[in-house]
């Protein structure tokens, strides 16, 4: 269920205007919503990471708020109240800006590196349990998920990350399976970009400007449906 872009822009922009306010948009991420350069690890500008040129795309009748933090994870690692535990922060999040029109989750690759052992099964319930955590805040509130980037390095690492490699790939089908039952909606970034080689996880920045362009189509054919009539 790879949500395709298509060849332009589904819905008008006066059927996703608010009344009184702008369009709220929420991407919650790790360090490829934050920024991080694979190069250098510093933090690519503003209008470079996704997220900005989403912001910038869109227009001004939305408000783009980006929270992406270098090491988050989709779940429960370390002790409660980790600040890099999305799973627990992110209700909290959801509070705070609410009313939030979308929410852009970006979150499953850190998971794989600090327990490499995690299974593809507890990572989807994990995601399950997320979905119903946003929806006990705001029961009606649009999710999108973006799938992990299969990790891309090169042969000479394929026998040490092994397992982060085949993972990624399976994560991407078993987060588009889920995403049926949850009645959430499902993109798989690999279809529009690919990870650094310099690092083979994280985001070069004409990769970042790439998908914040294609999610700009997405985002608004995503709203124009949700406020359709028998949406």
């Amino acid at each position: 269920m790879e949500m395709k872009s298509g060849g332009g822009e589904s819905g008008s922009k006066d059927q996703m205007r608010r009344p009184d306010r702008q369009v709220k948009v929420l991407c919650y991420g790790d360090s490829n919503t934050w920024g991080f350069s694979p190069v250098d690890g510093s933090r690519f500008p503003e209008d470079t990471r996704w997220p900005g040129v989403l912001r910038r795309c869109l227009g001004e009748d939305f408000t783009v708020i980006e929270d992406g933090l270098n090491g988050r994870t989709l779940c429960s690692f370390g002790m409660q109240g980790d600040p890099l535990n999305g799973s627990e922060h992110l209700p909290t999040l959801l509070q705070a800006h609410k009313p939030v029109d979308l929410l852009i989750l970006y979150l499953g690759i850190n998971d794989l590196f600090v327990d490499p052992h995690i299974s593809v099964a507890v990572m989807v319930q994990e995601l399950e349990e997320v979905v119903d955590s946003i929806r006990e805040v705001q029961p009606s509130l649009p999710v999108l998920v973006l799938a992990p980037l299969p990790v891309n390095v090169g042969r000479e690492y394929h026998g040490y990350y092994h397992e982060q490699i085949e993972k990624s790939f399976e994560l991407i089908a078993a987060f588009e399976s889920v995403s049926g039952r949850m009645r959430f909606r499902f993109l798989d970034p690999g279809q529009v970009i690919s990870a650094s080689r310099h690092d083979g996880v994280h985001i070069d920045a004409e990769e970042h400007i790439k998908l914040g362009l294609h999610l700009c189509v997405v985002v608004r054919d995503l709203l124009s449906r949700a406020d359709s009539p028998g949406a």
